[in-house]
């Protein structure tokens, strides 16, 4: 099933079957010409490099199979040399298919594309089980119409992408990654799904660029995980640092599972439409947190520290179609913009404001903790349009003159206690009820001044003790304690809800400076 070239440098398959390659082939090709049926072709200690061409060509093969054997190492290797076709531009990689192709096994490949890629498919590409090392000046691994991981370990080097679809047909250009170990290094995007992506496991540790201290190029995506339509993840184990966004969806990025940690030298989620239903994740150091169109936490856990705004809700950069910029020229008609939490909890440390919402601002459960920077120069809460609050709980914590504002809805009450001196990050302070229910504790991220909770778990005749320091019986998460008991506190306060908003303090006895106050406090 199988003929030799004269010069002995090309194997062409050309029948279907298994063919089992060991030892070396140096400057020569493997080519599969096999009409309508499957080849399977097994690397047994296989080392295949080439000068001129790719190593391993599929011309054609209703599907083409090839597993790396059990306790074996192989190479295949291109050069910066090879020959392709003026009009079609194949083969661009060093393993090149026309038609399906699938990397399994339980042994190790190596990959080396020193031309443009390291594997393409002009199909799907399928990695099963199999250990791959691939590198390449351009894009690492592309399946066009689909790239499907399973098991698999991959470690990954691009000079552009990584893990690539770039089908722009509707159907194709998506991504699936169910399980699996992937360390993925890229000078642009990591992984990146023309269409959709969907990741339900695996353990993923990806940088793109020169990471998140890096500037960003707005001419160039270097993003953590990439898709231009649907981004789901459903699970797995992430760390991101990322020069670009670290999460990003066009047109939508849902998290309904997972632990994350990501750094990001822009936003660290970001989104046309945001929904955040589980998890756990930790954006510990970005630009902007989480930026969107349409941005909704039902459910996790999630925390970002960053530089500027904490939440960003605003107008795409066109609302005709579906693309989303976080820095528009112009907004050509009004859009709907919203930010609403119904579950889980977000805390926001940042040096600009908390919430930046260019919209509707909504809360219907869940707890948010807000650290806002103690100096001029952002607020907590900023909305354009409107404040609704119908369950949960959001405590926010800044300079002193920050005044909170009465969202609407009659179950909402306001907490505004405005210290005469400086309260310091790290310094537990709790709410509890006369019954002994503790509402909850917080470890602000931040030194701060004026404390604020906005809360339906409290009305009028409601009795509550403000308490410092204490041991609390569970978990912080975040900073954040939510419910259980507190030991060896200090009460600050006791006090009755008699009104919508309650002061402690006066704020004509607080202090009001703008600026970081200089030298001890007093």
């Amino acid at each position: 099933g199988a003929t030799v070239s004269e010069n002995g440098n090309v194997l062409t398959i050309t029948r279907p079957g298994t063919y089992v390659f060991s030892g070396n082939l140096q400057d020569g090709q493997i080519l599969v010409d096999v009409t309508g049926d499957d080849v399977h072709i097994v690397l047994n200690g296989a080392s295949i490099s080439c000068s001129w061409s790719a190593p391993i060509y599929i011309v054609q093969a209703s599907k083409i199979r090839i597993s790396a054997e059990a306790g074996t190492v192989n190479t295949v290797s291109d050069t910066p040399n090879t020959q392709i076709d003026p009009l079609t531009g194949d083969p661009s990689a060093a393993i090149y298919s026309n038609d399906d192709l699938v990397l399994c096994g339980s042994g190790t490949l190596n990959v080396e594309g020193n031309y443009r890629e390291a594997v393409h498919s002009k199909n799907r590409l399928i990695l099963s089980d199999i250990t791959l090392n691939a590198s390449a000046p351009e894009d690492v691994l592309v399946g066009h119409d689909a790239l499907l991981c399973q098991n698999a370990t991959v470690t990954a080097e691009g000079g552009i992408d990584c893990l690539k679809s770039n089908n722009y047909e509707a159907g194709f250009g998506y991504i699936y990654i169910s399980s699996g170990v992937y360390d993925l290094t890229a000078e642009n995007d990591a992984i990146q799904a023309e269409q959709r992506l969907l990741i339900t496991g695996g353990d993923f540790r990806i940088t793109t660029g020169d990471g998140y201290t890096a500037t960003p190029d707005p001419l160039v995506s270097r993003k953590g995980i990439k898709a231009a339509k649907e981004n789901v993840i459903l699970g797995g184990s992430f760390f991101i640092d990322s020069a670009d966004d670290a999460l990003h969806g066009d047109t939508l990025l849902a998290i309904e599972g997972g632990d994350f940690t990501l750094y990001a030298a822009d936003d660290a989620i970001s989104g046309k439409n945001i929904a955040l239903r589980g998890g756990r994740a930790r954006a510990a150091n970005a630009v902007q947190g989480i930026v969107g169109e349409v941005i909704h936490i039902s459910g996790g856990e999630f925390s970002v520290a960053v530089h500027d705004d904490g939440v960003l809700a605003r107008p795409a950069a066109n609302p005709l179609d579906d693309s989303f910029s976080l820095y528009p020229d112009s907004v050509t008609k009004d859009v709907h913009v919203e930010f609403s939490v119904s579950g889980g909890m977000l805390v926001v440390e940042s040096e600009g404001d908390s919430l930046d919402i260019r919209g509707e601002l909504k809360m219907s459960g869940g707890f948010v903790m807000l650290n806002a920077p103690v100096e001029k120069g952002g607020d907590p809460l900023d909305y354009d349009k409107s404040f609704t609050m119908t369950g949960g709980t959001l405590v926010t914590t800044g300079r002193a003159s920050y005044t909170p504002t009465l969202p609407s809805g009659d179950s909402a009450f306001v907490l505004d206690a405005a210290f005469t001196s400086m309260r310091h990050a790290g310094e537990m302070l709790s709410l509890r009820t006369s019954d002994g229910k503790l509402l909850f504790a917080i470890n602000p991220a931040e030194d701060y001044y004026n404390f604020a909770v906005y809360s339906c778990e409290i009305g009028i005749g409601t009795t509550c003790s403000l308490l410092a320091g204490g041991t609390p019986s569970e978990e912080e998460v975040f900073g954040v304690v939510r419910g259980g008991n507190l030991t060896d506190a200090a009460t600050l306060s006791s006090f009755s809800i008699t009104g919508r908003i309650t002061t402690l303090v006066s704020r004509a006895d607080a202090p009001i400076p703008d600026t970081y106050p200089e030298g001890p406090i007093l």
